[in-house]
This record gives C-alpha cells, structure tokens and sequence, in this order.
C-alpha cells in the first residue's frame, strides 16, 4: 500500500511541479486532504535525491571535453613533375 501511495504522490509531485507549483505549497494541500506528512516528506525526499541525480548526470554531459593535441607531421612538399623528369632536382 505503501508503494502505491508513493507512487500517486510522486506523479502528483511530477504533474503539479511541472505547471509552476512549489514543493511546500504541495506540501501543505497533500497534508490538508488528509494524507501522512511523513509519507509525503518520504516523497519530497525521493524527488530531491532523484534531481540531485539529474543535475549531476547533466553536468557530466554538459562538462567541456579537454582538447585533444594532436602531432601533425609536416608533409614535404611534392617536386616538381618537370624537374623530376629532367633531373634537375
């Protein structure tokens, strides 16, 4: 039973934090319509750890990449057709 309720509160949480509303102002409607508050806090905190996760996969993705130095070799230039055929080289 548990898990359902987690499970209503988090897409509770997810739809209503998505049209603007702020956790505590949740916090206190979910409270008033007679639910838990612990089980509304265990839900508050699985939404925190789950954006600390996110932000932090983010940054990881979003973090500049070193340059890679690469050695370029100087290519001589070629010879000339003509003076390879005449021998002037």
């Amino acid at each position: 039973m548990a898990k359902y309720i987690d499970r209503f509160l988090l897409d509770y949480f997810y739809r209503n934090l998505k049209k603007g509303y702020k956790v505590e102002d949740l916090k206190i409607e979910l409270i008033r319509q007679g639910y838990l508050r612990s089980d509304v806090e265990r839900v508050i905190a699985i939404l925190r750890e789950k954006t600390k996760k996110e932000q932090e996969e983010k940054a990881k993705l979003n973090k500049p990449k070193e340059p890679i130095m690469e050695v370029i070799e100087e290519i001589p230039p070629k010879k000339n057709f003509f003076k390879r055929l005449l021998g002037l080289d």
